[in-house]
């Protein structure tokens, strides 16, 4: 029953996020959630009127055969649109979304980017089958060249000597010459194999978008829309150039304890003219052991599907109060 409703809240959180930014699937449910309240009137007819003139009840069998069939058909949709393992679906997604295979696929790592002599790598990267469309490819790029210049400033075998439970990042940005966001992209990207894939990242610019993200176990992001609003990655654009550290407990799904660091950087105009661009950053790790309740903050992922009730931030209701 337990991994049931697991799963049920697991796909709760898949069609939140694609809901709110997904007209096909919004009317696929559409379509679906209608044809089943058709179906279930049919039945309740037949059910209340034993009576019913045959010819009648004829009809409405007819009927809730044909209608079980449009939402077998739709139903069936669904779940190959929503199905990203499917190979002939795979195609099908937003730039975004093959954005985000892609580097699941690369698992974050880029190995060739780390050598010297890189010239040719990130070309060679960009002919992935995973990158179907020019927007992904410019994402891909974006990306790549961000990875390239931090691995330039800052060598994969310095990232070896860190102790990830011990973790200073403005000690080290001072220690090596390097920004802390610098660090935090490495922490974030570098060989699984350092820190057995210990770390999470997201970030964000000032309207509270995603402009990346990368996944740790335990740790729901939404892949559209909004994120929880106590997240100490919002924090940090009121403060640049500070790092945030804190330790969360996040009440999601999976949920558990995990440390962030957080840390914003802004642009300073000379104009008014000029607009003031930041970015923010927030890096999760998983901790094993438990947290000390004088840092302790409990968070969730979007207020839609948040179990914190009482949350003085909250904008939505959750659907644990339906």
């Amino acid at each position: 029953l337990d991994r049931k409703a697991k799963s049920l809240e697991a796909l709760v959180e898949t069609l939140n996020d694609r809901v709110a930014h997904d007209p096909h699937l919004a009317a696929s449910l559409h379509e679906v959630l209608t044809t089943i309240s058709a179906i279930k009137s049919a039945s309740e007819i037949l059910k209340d009127e034993p009576n019913l003139e045959s010819k009648w009840q004829h009809k409405f069998n007819q009927n809730i055969f044909e209608d079980s069939n449009r939402l077998a058909e739709g139903a069936q949709l669904l779940v190959n649109y929503l199905d990203k393992e499917l190979e002939e679906y795979q195609g099908f997604g937003s730039p975004q979304e093959e954005f985000y295979t892609f580097l699941s696929e690369q698992k974050y790592y880029f190995a060739e980017l780390e050598k010297p002599q890189n010239s040719d790598a990130i070309e060679k990267y960009l002919t992935s089958d995973k990158l179907n469309s020019s927007s992904s490819k410019l994402l891909a790029r974006d990306f790549l060249n961000v990875y390239a210049s931090d691995a330039s400033v800052l060598d994969e075998s310095k990232l070896e000597t860190i102790n990830p439970d011990v973790l200073d990042l403005l000690e080290l940005a001072d220690k090596w010459g390097v920004s802390p966001e610098v660090i935090i992209r490495r922490l974030a990207f570098c060989n699984p194999n350092i820190f057995d894939n210990a770390f999470g990242l997201v970030v964000s610019d000032r309207s509270g978008s995603f402009l990346l993200r990368k996944p740790i176990s335990g740790f729901h992001i939404p892949r559209f829309g909004s994120g929880c609003s106590v997240w100490p990655l919002f924090e940090a654009q009121y403060f640049p150039q500070k790092v945030f550290e804190l330790n969360i407990n996040h009440t999601g799904r999976e949920g558990g304890n995990f440390k962030t660091f957080s840390f914003a950087t802004q642009n300073y105009p000379k104009t008014s003219r000029e607009a003031i661009i930041s970015k923010s950053y927030m890096l999760i790790k998983k901790e094993s052991g438990s947290l000390s309740t004088e840092r302790f903050r409990s968070v969730g992922s979007a207020c839609r599907i948040c179990k914190i009730l009482s949350c003085q931030a909250r904008r939505e209701t959750s659907i644990y109060t339906e």
